[in-house]
């Protein structure tokens, strides 16, 4: 990397990183990010971003040696990692309530939409527990990697369909949760056997099968997060049932300003939770070859970074 670039990712990533903690107005940022969001600004932050990091890391180990405070800093990071999953996960809630309050939902219908939320999750919970059907047309036949993190986000591979797909140019795979038509009455979601529409699915899109085995599994995991999480279902849920109560209609929801904030919560929650550290790295790895367009960009990666490099000072600190 030359030094006009080394310059440039400098101030790059000081911009994308730390803007948005300044109370920056949205529309300045948005601006912003629109205007830097190219591959050489994003490697040359990458290269910062890493370069700064493994800084820092071999600081703080090397301080806990000198100052023999090495319990002290493990618990610390013990807390960071909690607290960055406590903050994503608020992320959410958040952005489903700017979104009841941009379309003026009001309490008793928020709590509506919540109780059928709960419980259509809690059937899905099961179905993904359960082994709807066998073959290689599931995850049975998924690498060892996948078939183990399955078992550590609590997904039976055999409740996963697979499918191909050639009618995406730019996604390489897709996570469908449980479809199903439902009622809600007396505040009990009613589901019947005829109503499922699809069981929960990976579609599999041509870019998919050029990539390489780690890429692969790092791709199928953040979709299996998806579905464990079940971000499918929370966007369909709440876009139906906001046009139900408002009268506003599809199309408006889904350009609202708080509808895209919410949908790359969800791309980050993918690329975060229920990740060991194992999974943190190599999530961390799959965003080091590339950014997800108009989705996650330097700051992300530099939230993956961070959880990876935690994880390694812990290996480090406990020698």
């Amino acid at each position: 990397m030359n030094k006009l670039n080394q310059v440039l990712s400098v101030l790059v990533v000081t911009t994308v990183i730390f803007l948005p903690l300044f109370g920056r107005m949205d529309e300045i940022k948005d601006k912003l990010y629109k205007s830097i969001e190219r591959p050489t600004i994003y490697n040359a932050g990458v290269y910062t971003i890493d370069k700064t990091a493994k800084f820092l890391s071999n600081g703080i180990v090397l301080l806990a040696h000198i100052t023999d405070k090495k319990e002290l800093a493990l618990q610390k990071i013990d807390r960071r990692l909690v607290k960055i999953e406590e903050n994503i996960k608020n992320d959410e809630l958040n952005a489903i309530n700017a979104l009841y309050q941009e379309f003026n939902v009001s309490g008793e219908d928020q709590q509506t939409i919540n109780s059928i939320l709960r419980q259509y999750k809690e059937l899905q919970k099961q179905i993904l527990l359960s082994s709807v059907q066998k073959g290689c047309n599931t995850l049975e036949c998924a690498s060892s990697e996948i078939l183990s993190f399955c078992e550590q986000v609590g997904i039976n591979p055999n409740a996963i369909q697979v499918k191909k797909s050639d009618t995406s140019k730019s996604l390489l795979a897709d996570a469908r949760g449980l479809r199903a038509t439902y009622q809600f009455e007396n505040n009990a979601l009613i589901i019947n056997d005829d109503d499922i529409i699809s069981y929960p699915s990976v579609i599999l899109y041509p870019g998919f099968f050029e990539l390489s085995y780690d890429e692969e599994n790092a791709c199928l995991a953040h979709e299996l997060t998806h579905l464990a999480l079940q971000h499918h279902t929370v966007i369909n849920i709440l876009g139906r049932e906001i046009s139900y109560f408002t009268g506003a209609k599809k199309e408006e929801i889904i350009k609202s300003k708080n509808w895209k904030n919410l949908e790359i919560i969800h791309e980050r929650q993918a690329e975060v939770l229920l990740k060991d550290a194992e999974w943190a790295s190599r999530m961390r790895d799959k965003r080091n070859g590339g950014y997800y367009p108009d989705h996650l960009f330097l700051k992300h990666y530099a939230q993956l970074t961070e959880i990876d490099e935690l994880h390694r000072l812990k290996e480090k600190l406990k020698k």
